[in-house]
């Protein structure tokens, strides 16, 4: 596993829960951007009519899921209160709501896990829990299963086939 910056990090969460597998990156992290196209984990997209384009690679999503396994199985990676009120927003960055963001990494074959609902949007675990009842199974009707694998309760879309 690489040694991400938080800020890596949110950019590959941000690349992976893109629904379209393309996204723009973020203004200013030209750098961090950089790093992760140089080791393998996000590639560009070819696309002369408008900014550059990027998306995930496998070994990204090997980096992002090797990541949520540490921080669920030693307890690292949880942020402070302070660096949770400081915290940008990934979903307010790429312009898309942070409902469907979670609604995006939910549809995912794996699912996701509470830590990572709780990195991707920046709200607390209790917030995360609240907005899966609420705002995504009784607000949209989406069926949602939680089931523990290997000691961590993952939660995904009824429908949606485990990997």
């Amino acid at each position: 596993m690489l040694k991400l910056t938080k800020t890596q990090a949110k950019i590959l969460a941000e690349a992976d829960a893109c629904p379209d597998e393309a996204f723009e990156g973020p203004e200013g992290a030209q750098r961090a951007v950089g790093l992760l196209i140089r080791h393998g984990l996000l590639a560009v997209m070819p696309d002369e009519s408008g900014p550059t384009r990027l998306r995930i690679t496998p070994a990204g999503r090997e980096e992002l899921a090797a990541r949520a396994t540490k921080v669920n199985m030693a307890g690292e990676g949880v942020p402070t209160p302070m660096e949770r009120r400081r915290a940008t927003s990934p979903g307010k960055a790429s312009g898309r709501g942070k409902i469907e963001m979670v609604v995006s990494l939910l549809q995912r074959p794996e699912g996701a896990n509470l830590q990572t609902l709780v990195e991707a949007t920046g709200w607390q675990p209790h917030s995360v829990r609240g907005a899966l009842s609420g705002a995504i199974k009784k607000g949209r009707g989406l069926p949602i299963v939680s089931e523990v694998t290997e000691g961590v309760r993952v939660y995904r879309i009824a429908g949606q086939a485990t990997a």
